[in-house]
């Protein structure tokens, strides 16, 4: 193969390397501000409304709160979140073999891409994408967990 063949191959790898790590965000992002707005929602409803929750029922809907994170977290995003660390690491292997590193190859005085993201989808890598969604989506919870208890223990 030429290097020239092989040059285009490794450029139609890293497109589909792109497309998936966006698809995986894209994806990741989209349930986590579902699971906020749902949350959310159902905390103004339930501020709202004039419902009152025995306790033990309050208690059932925390209980769910924690396992509907715990399935999210634990087993769909953790899912996701390894095919992205994987994407990501082949992504910085195909950009190395297209020298995306090297400040050399282009004549240029630094490389065209910064050294740090050689590491990507290492443990040490600088993205804190799924970290962020996490909190957002625990916070969501949180908040509709405390309006329960709220509602319930206290009326309001």
């Amino acid at each position: 193969m030429t290097e020239d063949k092989k040059i285009d191959v490794l450029i139609a790898a890293l497109q589909e390397r792109y497309t998936s790590t966006h698809t995986i965000r894209e994806r990741v992002q989209s349930v986590c501000l579902w699971a906020l707005g749902v949350s959310l929602a159902a905390t103004g409803w339930l501020i709202q409304s004039d419902v009152l929750f025995p306790f033990i029922i309050t208690l059932l809907f925390i209980l769910l709160l924690g396992v509907i994170y715990y399935a999210l977290r634990h087993v769909y995003f953790a899912d996701l979140e390894r095919g992205f660390s994987r994407q990501l690491k082949t992504t910085a292997k195909i950009e190395e073999a297209l020298h995306l590193y090297d400040p050399t190859y282009f004549h240029n005085s630094e490389s065209i891409y910064p050294k740090e993201w050689k590491s990507a989808g290492n443990p040490s890598s600088e993205g804190n994408f799924f970290n962020s969604n996490y909190r957002l989506l625990k916070l969501g919870l949180i908040i509709l967990a405390i309006a329960l208890l709220l509602k319930t223990c206290f009326g309001y």
